[in-house]
């Protein structure tokens, strides 16, 4: 068997998240995928607290002999390199014609399985085509970035209220812990208090307050217009972006 192998480097986790971008299509030889789709072409995975996401890929492969075996693989890996998680399994795979194959994958993500709050994270993505001649290997083909939700509340208090006396915005941020399977404090995070005047769709910041040890969240500020308040948290590596309903004042 002659193996011939193709690799695509991982982008960095950078402090603005940059996420790995998988080729067009690979080729080797008479070997090449193509019309790869990863997640629906989403890059960022949320999980619950408990409940499984179903993570899918759909690709075409074409060569001379025909299409063998297609391999799909996750796996996260720690500071060290050491291997903290791995999904690898074979895709279901339908012949066209003789050299064409088009094929279907699909894993679930499950907190109340395998997911650890470690698991949180970049994963990389690994796709291996084989015919009788050829292997071609992508190891990784693209990076997902795997999140823990977000939930935030929030209560603005009196209402009404007087036009432009203070207003008490409090609420609280938590994340979905994958071993305890339920949401706890998201301690020491900056969430930002945002406000949509009735009558307009656009949400201005306000203020931005850091969460506490229980993640509860408190500011007050002045009521000068009818509208709705809400909590936005904007995410991180680990963590998923969320905002919070919204809480309508009515100002006389």
């Amino acid at each position: 068997m002659r193996i011939r192998t193709a690799v695509v480097a991982v982008c960095s986790a950078l402090a603005a998240l940059v996420i790995g971008i998988p080729p067009a299509q690979a080729q080797t030889g008479d070997l090449r995928i193509y019309n790869v789709t990863f997640n629906g072409g989403n890059k960022y995975i949320t999980v619950s607290a408990t409940g499984a996401v179903t993570v899918t890929a759909t690709l075409a492969a074409s060569d001379d002999a025909g299409i063998g075996k297609v391999f799909i693989g996750m796996t996260r890996e720690g500071p060290n390199g050491e291997l903290y998680d791995a999904l690898h399994k074979y895709a279901t795979c339908k012949a066209w014609n003789a050299t064409t194959s088009t094929c279907r994958w699909s894993v679930p993500l499950d907190p109340k399985e395998f997911m650890r709050n470690r698991s949180a994270g970049i994963w990389e993505v690994t796709i291996q085509v084989q015919t009788d001649n050829d292997l071609l290997s992508h190891d990784p083909y693209q990076t997902v970035l795997v999140r823990r939700k977000s939930v935030l509340s929030i209560n603005a208090t009196p209402e009404p209220v007087t036009k432009n006396a203070p207003i008490t915005v409090t609420g609280t941020i938590k994340r979905a812990d994958w071993t305890k399977n339920t949401y706890v404090a998201n301690s020491g995070v900056s969430v930002k208090l945002q406000f949509k005047k009735s009558g307009t769709s656009t949400w201005t910041t306000v203020k931005t307050v850091k969460s506490s040890s229980t993640g509860a969240l408190r500011t007050t500020v002045p009521a000068t217009a009818d509208g709705t308040w809400r909590w936005h948290y904007s995410g991180s590596l680990t963590t998923a972006p969320w905002g919070s309903n919204g809480d309508f004042v009515d100002v006389r």
